[in-house]
């Protein structure tokens, strides 16, 4: 599953909602997280994946080595969606000067991932974290709003709550 750490993420949407956990209200909030990463990346959400959407470019001084995969296949695809819902993800914004100053959401969930391969090996993501914030962080997402943070986002304990996990199972 996708993962990492101290990476450049824009929050580019916030969706404020309730959500009910038994007789409780509580606060949860949606964040749209855009970034760029290189294509190997893909290799996590599958092992196939970055082969059968890019090739060698015919001007590779590395040689076709099965690594520099850089040349888009079919750039007419646009936008790629990957289905599955992932949870517990944990999503650390490293907004602060202080490590104090920083949120961790530990209890997240991870989904709605979409991307754009382009030309020369970079990956456009656009994905969705649901947060349940308390109430001392609850306002802090809103001022990242439009901003770029370093975010680190471990899903090494995360299941795919919708459907079978990427190895099938």
């Amino acid at each position: 599953m996708l993962d990492f750490q101290r990476h450049p993420v824009k929050i580019a949407h916030i969706n404020v909602r309730t959500e009910t956990h038994g007789d409780e209200e509580v606060t949860a909030v949606d964040l749209k997280l855009t970034f760029d990463v290189p294509n190997f990346v893909l290799d996590k959400l599958s092992p196939t994946l970055r082969p059968s959407l890019y090739e060698a470019a015919n001007d590779d001084i590395f040689g076709p080595d099965g690594n520099t995969l850089s040349h888009v296949k079919n750039p007419q695809l646009g936008r790629l969606n990957w289905a599955g819902e992932h949870e517990p993800v944990s999503l650390h914004l490293h907004c602060g000067v202080k490590p104090k100053d920083d949120l961790l959401f530990t209890d997240s969930t991870f989904g709605k991932i979409n991307f754009e391969v382009k030309e020369g090996g970079t990956c456009s993501f656009a994905t969705r974290v649901q947060i349940l914030p308390n109430a001392a962080e609850a306002a802090k997402p809103m001022m990242l709003l439009k901003h770029e943070v370093l975010a680190t986002l471990d899903t090494a304990n995360a299941s795919n709550i919708d459907g079978p996990d990427d190895d099938g199972k």
